[in-house]
């Protein structure tokens, strides 16, 4: 599968915060939340999110 390279600013970066989240916490066994398109939107961004593992109080609400 082909992935979209990201390129963003840092306040914009910021609106991938809640789409990564959404996508850990579905991808858990027993996650909160089942969201099937951030699965798919993340999994076609050509995007490092691994420095958002490194706060997890930013995916906290």
């Amino acid at each position: 599968m082909k992935k979209n390279k990201v390129k963003l600013g840092t306040t914009r970066e910021t609106l991938l915060i809640p789409l990564y989240a959404r996508y850990i916490e579905t991808r858990k066994s027993e996650g909160l939340i089942t969201d099937t398109a951030s699965v798919e939107i993340v999994e076609k961004l050509e995007y490092d999110f691994s420095k958002f593992d490194k706060d997890k109080k930013s995916a906290l609400a």
